[in-house]
């Protein structure tokens, strides 16, 4: 009797986890902080145009074209001043083929769309969660999902990078960079910071706080915002207390001893220093005048 013999199955690509599955409509004026973390993200445009960095680089996508972002890789997202549908798939897969997808734009085949299409359909019979949540940190399975439906996401999932790596039709990043998009990055993170400062305008922070919040070097955030403001940060902290200090001057409320303090002064005497400074009169002088 003739012996079978067995062919090996050979497993290239092992998605092991699944971290966010989402499907936004983002209002035209929708926009995100920015994010990294230690997992693949698939961004896929289903519909509209959208802005993205990855890294340091601003591209601009259209429908039917996706982004992959290496893990650790920082990256944000916005809609086009009109109304877009973007599908964010999220993973943990450690396959060395995965380098494929490094600095990686594609537009999708309407074969990928489909398999993209049935994740999301598959995701909602499996988590309770809704897909358009923006800050999700873990996906909850439904009590009645059936136990196979999280192998048939990965098989999907696997299904969709290996065709992706066979046929993808590859987008030549510098076609899609964009200059406008890497000014409003640096904006965004300008107005991010600005806003952490005013947040602390009651009290203090330090420098090392502001930064902490924005994924990019200390370094790199001090030239950022001289470029954008005209101020380093510190100084731009100190503008927004003394802007303030003349509002609560103005309204006549509390003492000047007191709006030294709400303010986050050690005393009265380095207050009145910092604002003769910055204003070219003392607090009191302010008030008379």
């Amino acid at each position: 009797m003739e012996e079978f013999i067995p062919t090996p199955l050979a497993q290239e690509l092992d998605v092991t986890h699944i971290v966010t599955l989402h499907d936004f409509n983002y209002t035209p004026d929708f926009l995100f902080t920015g994010e990294s973390h230690n997992f693949w993200e698939l961004a896929f445009i289903r519909r509209g145009s959208v802005g993205v960095m990855a890294g340091s680089t601003g591209y601009t996508l259209g429908s039917g074209e996706a982004i992959f972002h290496s893990p650790n890789e920082y990256h944000n997202i916005w809609a086009n001043g009109a109304s877009a549908e973007v599908i964010i798939i999220s993973f943990v897969c450690s396959s060395p083929c995965m380098r494929f997808f490094e600095k990686r734009m594609l537009t999708l085949s309407p074969e990928e769309i489909e398999i993209v299409e049935k994740l999301l359909s598959l995701g909602s019979r499996t988590f309770t969660d809704p897909p358009d949540i923006l800050y999700q940190k873990k996906l909850n399975i439904r009590p009645n999902a059936k136990s196979s439906n999280l192998q048939l996401l990965k098989l999907y999932l696997e299904e969709l990078l290996i065709s992706l790596m066979q046929n993808a039709e590859i987008i030549d990043r510098m076609e899609r960079k964009s200059e406008s998009a890497g000014t409003r990055n640096d904006r965004l993170i300008t107005d991010s910071i600005i806003k952490t400062l005013t947040e602390h305008i009651y009290g203090n922070t330090t420098l090392d706080e502001v930064c902490a919040g924005v994924l990019f070097s200390k370094s790199h955030l001090k030239t950022l915002f001289k470029k954008n403001t005209g101020y380093s940060i510190m100084d731009y902290y100190t503008h927004l207390k003394i802007e303030r200090a003349k509002i609560l001057i103005k309204e006549g409320e509390l003492s000047i001893s007191d709006i030294a303090e709400l303010l986050g002064y050690a005393s009265i005497h380095y207050f009145s220093r910092v604002f003769k400074l910055k204003v070219g009169m003392s607090p009191t002088e302010y008030k008379k005048s």
